[in-house]
């Protein structure tokens, strides 16, 4: 097995990856709202709004400290 491969890496995030935070902050929301907040809101218009959200805090923030694990 190749252990690189299983290894946590840590990096800034950058505007490029707005679009992937911006769907796991959607997705996140849809689990922890769905009996709160309207289905519709939750898959419609919250996307939206969220990668709305992030695009903006990278194109504008010069100090967003956002750090993104992968593996």
């Amino acid at each position: 097995m190749n252990t690189a491969m299983n290894q946590l890496q840590l990096r800034e995030a950058t505007f490029d990856d707005a679009n992937l935070i911006a769907q796991l902050h959607t997705r996140s929301w849809q689990v922890a709202y769905r009996d709160i907040l309207p289905a519709h809101y939750l898959n419609n218009v919250a996307p939206v709004e969220r990668e709305t959200l992030w695009k903006r805090r990278f194109h504008y923030d010069n100090h967003l400290w956002v750090t993104l694990a992968l593996w």
